[in-house]
């Protein structure tokens, strides 16, 4: 603190970015704190995901405030509706807007556009319909996955609204899709 009031003091002209807020004692914590390069991962999110899911399945991976769901239930029904998202056409270079509140099956809905290859573009529920389509045109989407209490609301926004909920997951076919060339390249997020 002391270091900062007297460049303050000496130069009263100076902007704040010029000024010096770090002291050469932490100057050098943060240096040596940081002298090691980061490693790089070439690796994706939702297999990453699957490695939490072999090796500790019953671990709370999400929770709401309706309940919580395992790394293995995470991995197992995102993979369902990631399944289905490529039987429907998703890859990589596709764009998929997704219109949750904050809740599970936002996060399947996420991990599961990502195990197909494409990236996921959030929406926000309260946000004009006329807004969402904007949007969802601007990034050439063709499906919307969203809440229940949402689908009525977006049936203008794209061609194929998806409601997630654990009964519309209940009736996909149970899927792998851990094996799929999805690259850490690819695009996520939008």
């Amino acid at each position: 603190m002391g270091k900062i009031l007297n460049e303050i003091l000496t130069r009263p002209d100076a902007a704040v970015s010029d000024l010096n807020c770090v002291s050469d004692r932490n100057l050098k914590f943060i240096t040596e704190w940081n002298n090691d390069p980061l490693d790089t991962v070439d690796r994706c999110i939702h297999e990453i995901i699957h490695d939490q899911a072999l090796s500790k399945p019953h671990a709370e991976a999400v929770c709401d405030e309706h309940g919580s769901i395992s790394y293995r239930d995470l991995d197992q029904i995102s993979s369902r509706l990631a399944s289905h998202l490529v039987a429907l056409g998703l890859g990589p270079g596709d764009f998929v807007p997704l219109c949750f509140e904050k809740e599970v099956w936002n996060v399947v809905s996420t991990i599961a556009v990502l195990k197909a290859g494409a990236a996921f573009v959030p929406l926000d529920p309260a946000a004009p319909v006329v807004r969402l389509r904007a949007l969802a045109v601007d990034v050439g989407a063709s499906i919307v996955l969203c809440s229940q209490q949402h689908a009525g609301m977006l049936l203008p926004v794209a061609d194929h609204i998806i409601p997630v909920d654990g009964e519309v997951i209940g009736h996909l076919p149970k899927s792998n899709l851990n094996d799929r060339p999805v690259k850490s390249t690819d695009l996520a997020y939008v």
